[in-house]
């Protein structure tokens, strides 16, 4: 068996007061593996290289992490002057990491961003892959990503654990497209994105609380429990899941 946690970190908004209430947080779940999103190395906030899982997991101590940048947050914003931010996708673990791959996805006209799957191969009592998310915030895009994700799966042969933020606000759609997975609604109707102005108070948010994080596993797996929780880490809660492989 092997217990998985994913959080959209919400980048560094007020994340000074959050950190060790994620830390903390992820002690009392104890997971064997950690997948963040939203993961920035900010030289306003940083030294180069310490990003926010670096930071979190001094306070954890997990022996293996991984982190792959996923886009330029400079180039994003038109910032060429300002300090260097990546934003990327990260993951903690108790198991050895065997390998860590960036997969990039497309990026889709009128879409801002970049993205790209993180593949990461982790030894437990057997080698268990995992894809960690975090999809375009137009859905659209994003259901477009996920069928890509779950194409570049067929072509390598492989069935990953898939978790993270998909900002897919539909789980009919994921269930539609993800037909070869249990999906972590079926355990459980949840919302993940829960807006805070305590966390976001510089911007304007739509209100409303909706689903838009999962967790997907291959039906040769099985979820012996599930969970959505962690008020007040992020704008986003956090998705634990007991999986036995």
């Amino acid at each position: 068996m092997v217990k998985v946690l994913s959080l959209n970190l919400c980048n560094y908004h007020n994340f000074e007061e959050r950190k060790v209430r994620i830390a903390d947080f992820i002690k009392r779940a104890s997971p064997d593996i950690v997948a963040l999103q939203e993961v920035r190395d900010d030289l306003k906030h940083n030294l180069a290289g310490d990003n926010q899982a670096k930071q979190i997991n001094r306070h954890l101590k997990y022996p293996y992490m991984a982190f792959v940048e996923t886009m330029s947050i400079n180039q994003v914003k038109n910032l060429p002057n300002e300090p260097a931010c990546i934003e990327g996708l990260a993951i903690l673990s108790r198991f050895p990491i065997l390998k860590i791959l960036k997969r990039k996805l497309k990026r889709h006209a009128q879409d801002k961003f970049t993205r790209a799957v993180m593949h990461v191969q982790v030894a437990s009592n057997k080698s268990i892959d995992i894809f960690n998310v975090h999809y375009s915030p137009v859905a659209l895009f994003a259901k477009l990503h996920l069928e890509e994700t779950l194409k570049i799966s067929r072509r390598l042969g492989i069935s990953p654990i898939i978790l993270g933020d998909f900002n897919i606000p539909d789980p009919k759609i994921v269930k539609e497209l993800a037909t070869d997975y249990s999906i972590s609604t079926d355990m459980k109707n949840y919302l993940s994105y829960c807006p805070n102005e305590r966390i976001k108070k510089d911007k304007v948010y739509n209100p409303e609380a909706c689903t838009l994080d999962y967790i997907l596993i291959p039906k040769k797996f099985k979820f012996k429990h599930f969970d959505c929780g962690g008020e007040g880490l992020s704008d986003h809660n956090a998705l634990i899941a007991e999986i036995i492989v």
